[in-house]
């Protein structure tokens, strides 16, 4: 059942230019990269970051000034005015949490729970809730109830409140480029006469629920907090294990037949797909299941346990060197060792294979953007780096840092070594294949740029969350040639 496909399109989703409403640019750079627009981006693709912008009332709340603090009745009034924490100056996540798991202050201070009135209904509080918007009305409401805890498990609400969709059924990059709402998603229903595809208007008129586009689309209903949710009920309906077998044993027989005729598991995964019409051919997600990364050690077990990528249109056009301009080019991706290998041949390019991962720094928090342009920041970590355990550095002739070149199918990068003895080898089946972590805090501009992590990593994405595939994959390391 189709509901709703996101396509990935780089070239448009790189464009950050224009803007209006709240997010009007202030400046010609604005109007060129506007960050006003990449806010609403993370508002909604970063959970934690949901709510630092309102989209009915079109505002960003990490702009408020407003130094008064909330009265008793209003969500977290009372936690303002006794704890004097000014909730309506900025933002905080999580959803204007200022302080985490704050569960039962209020019922501590007070010596019984408190009562907020919002979005039309009361709600009993014993700690700081935050607020959330509401889908029904558009008002705010409290958002950890009865104050904040993880104990509300967001990620299972849809199948609780028997309702499937993705962000509310919206055509998010546009609304958050025009302030357009367009509804091109399907909201799938389960009732007790079955299953119901809805368009927005028919779902909102029916259940009044009419800005679930407002938050993430996960929904926060009464039922979220039950026990039944706590249990982690799993939220996709359709068939069971048992009838999807036969189909999996299959696809992975027929990947081994033709891997074993053909030696290559490019062509042998492509001619699964062409003749099975399809990748995992009714697998809905609805029971766990492992799969290997795209880019696998062990052609073994890339076989055995076949990554789930090529279920997504767009990956399939990366395996298939779409459009035809990229074919030839280091762009693509590399199955087994074997292809990378051969890859590599041409440049004279031979070393050592292993798996690489990703890793961020404490020194440079997350992506490095926001402060490894600090001074003290930067001379206490001036240059990117490669973890590689000691016994592929004694293999390779190199110590701590001396440079290293690093080779994928996307081309080459050159940085310090980080030798050291936590690294981790992986041991599959008698053999033995080293790991190494590159760090992706840099970047081609400030006072420290160097190359990035992001530049090696393969150009593929989870065919659920569309996050792309940045923690395993295949690569060569060498020591670097002498200049």
């Amino acid at each position: 059942m189709f509901v709703y496909e996101r396509p990935l399109r780089p070239d448009y989703s790189w464009d950050y230019s224009g803007g209006v409403g709240a997010a009007q640019p202030i400046s010609d750079i604005e109007a060129e990269v506007n960050p006003r627009i990449i806010n609403k981006e993370i508002n909604y693709t970063m959970l934690i970051y949901q709510g630092m912008y309102d989209p009915v009332r079109d505002t960003f709340t990490t702009m408020r000034r407003n130094n008064a603090l909330r009265k008793p009745g209003e969500i977290d009034g009372t936690f303002s005015s006794i704890f004097r924490v000014y909730k309506n100056w900025g933002w905080s996540w999580p959803l204007n949490v200022r302080f985490m798991y704050n569960y039962d202050s209020l019922q501590i201070a007070l010596g019984h729970p408190d009562v907020v009135t919002a979005a039309g209904k009361r709600w009993t509080v014993t700690g700081e809730t935050g607020e959330i918007i509401d889908e029904y009305t558009g008002e705010y409401r409290p958002a950890f109830v009865p104050g904040h805890n993880f104990f509300v498990p967001k990620a299972f609400k849809r199948r609780l409140s028997g309702v499937a969709d993705l962000f509310g059924g919206v055509d998010l990059m546009t609304f958050i480029r025009t302030g357009q709402l367009s509804f091109p998603g399907k909201f799938v229903v389960e009732t007790d006469g079955g299953v119901q595809v809805l368009d927005f208007e028919t779902f909102a008129s029916s259940t009044g629920m009419r800005y679930p586009w407002a938050n993430d689309a996960l929904y926060w209903d009464e039922e979220t907090m039950s026990f039944p949710a706590f249990l982690k009920r799993i939220f996709y309906p359709g068939v069971g294990w048992r009838q999807f077998k036969p189909t999996y044993e299959k696809m992975r027989s027929l990947l081994k037949q033709y891997y074993s005729q053909l030696g290559d598991l490019k062509a042998a995964t492509l001619k699964v797909i062409q003749e099975m019409g399809g990748w995992y051919k009714g697998y809905t997600f609805q029971w766990p299941i492992h799969a290997e990364p795209v880019e696998a050690p062990i052609v073994d077990f890339a076989i055995q346990y076949p990554t789930l990528a090529w279920l997504n249109p767009y990956n399939l056009e990366v395996l298939e060197q779409k459009p035809s301009i990229l074919q030839g080019k280091m762009v693509g991706i590399a199955l087994e060792p074997s292809e990378l290998q051969a890859q590599l041949q041409p440049l004279g390019i031979t070393g050592i294979t292993v798996v690489m991962t990703t890793n961020r720094l404490t020194e440079t928090w997350h992506s490095g953007s926001m402060n490894r342009r600090i001074p003290d920041l930067v001379e206490l970590v001036p240059r990117p780096f490669v973890i590689i355990p000691r016994k592929l550095a004694q293999q390779l002739g190199v110590s701590t840092g001396d440079y290293v070149e690093l080779w994928t199918a996307r081309g080459g990068l050159k940085m310090r070594a980080y030798v050291t003895d936590g690294e981790a080898y992986l041991e599959v089946n008698g053999q033995v294949v080293p790991v190494v972590n590159i760090l992706w805090s840099w970047s081609f501009e400030g006072p420290d740029a160097g190359p990035s992590a992001n530049f090696l990593s393969p150009d593929v994405v989870d065919p659920v969350t569309t996050i792309q595939e940045t923690k395993a994959w295949l690569a060569v390391i060498r020591k670097a040639p002498s200049v």
